[in-house]
């Protein structure tokens, strides 16, 4: 248990004071994934078709109707394919508008800092609902290079 005057930490000029409220504690409340290999490569899924299907699967795991109170959503930045902000392309299928959105660089630790970026702003009260998703569709992307 901690003490009430604990100061957890520093970060963009906020002191961070636990307890955190209980409504704002960050939790993970629902997980989507998609496996998408086709057969015929024009069925193959491009990145932000792989990226709201996951949400919406998330958003079914959670057992609530979440995806219209994203208030964060992070994308996590994908090799296999090239869009022009696709952090609000995602946000416009969704019918979305977050105070937050973004796109970052190639980064290996990318997944887990936004993770945990969402989850401060959860703690700060910013948001209350945050969403962290990535995909990739190289099978879809190279397949048409593979021999035969």
């Amino acid at each position: 248990m901690r003490p009430e005057n604990f100061v957890n930490e520093k970060q963009e000029n906020v002191e961070y004071r636990f307890p955190i409220p209980e409504d704002r504690i960050p939790v993970i409340v629902g997980v989507g994934e998609i496996v998408d290999r086709p057969k015929e490569i024009t069925a193959g899924l491009e990145p932000l078709d792989l990226l709201e299907q996951a949400l919406k699967r998330a958003e079914a795991d959670s057992g609530g109707k979440l995806l219209g109170e994203i208030g964060s959503l992070d994308v996590v930045n994908f090799l296999s394919w090239r869009y022009r902000d696709p952090e609000i392309l995602l946000a416009d299928r969704l019918g979305i508008k977050p105070a937050h959105l973004c796109y970052g660089p190639v980064g290996g630790e990318s997944p887990i800092r936004y993770l945990h970026e969402a989850a401060q702003r959860i703690a700060r009260g910013e948001c209350g609902v945050a969403a962290v998703c990535g995909a990739e569709a190289q099978s879809t992307a190279t397949r048409p290079n593979a021999p035969g």
